[in-house]
């Protein structure tokens, strides 16, 4: 229904998801994968996948990728910059997912997303009765950016114990 043209993905790894969101948006959209190559918990991809991403879009949709930390300065103006100053209508955070690292890609680029777009966080459940790592702390971030907010949350439990989620956040 968004049909986004501007859109922003932190953490892109293997592309599943860039390949998901380029096949929703507008046949005219604006991608911006940032991903870390070699980052915590083996993120992260090498130049050579950025033109095998370019193969997830239609043709008229541009794609810019990003091979930095999210976190720095130079490369939250350099997304800005890239969209020409566009709001975002969908920002899919699945970078860093210490409550420092989700934290601080909310702040730096959740004030681009236009009013209407969306906010989506990778990896909001974890097992039930199991405390997350350090390393993994988007639940706790997630419980508390939510609340007062326009949110949905779609978890699945696997038969074998696993839990993932995704949460969806209104802006």
């Amino acid at each position: 229904e968004l049909q986004p043209r501007a859109v922003v993905e932190i953490g892109t790894g293997w592309g599943g998801s860039l390949f998901s969101l380029a096949q929703v948006a507008d046949p005219t959209a604006h991608l911006v994968s940032v991903d870390i190559p070699g980052g915590i918990g083996g993120g992260g991809y090498t130049r050579a996948y950025a033109p095998r991403f370019r193969q997830f879009c239609f043709p008229d949709q541009q794609l810019t990728c990003v091979l930095d930390d999210s976190t720095r300065p130079e490369v939250v103006a350099h997304v800005r910059e890239s969209l020409a100053d566009r709001p975002v209508d969908v920002l899919f955070l699945d970078g860093a997912h210490s409550y420092a690292g989700v934290s601080a890609d909310f702040d730096n680029y959740a004030p681009m997303v236009r009013p209407g777009g969306c906010v989506l966080f990778h990896d909001i459940a974890h097992p039930e009765g199991e405390e997350p790592s350090e390393l993994m702390q988007v639940t706790r971030f997630w419980d508390e950016v939510k609340a007062g907010h326009d949110y949905e949350e779609f978890v699945r439990d696997d038969p074998d114990g696993y839990r993932i989620g995704v949460g969806l956040l209104r802006v």
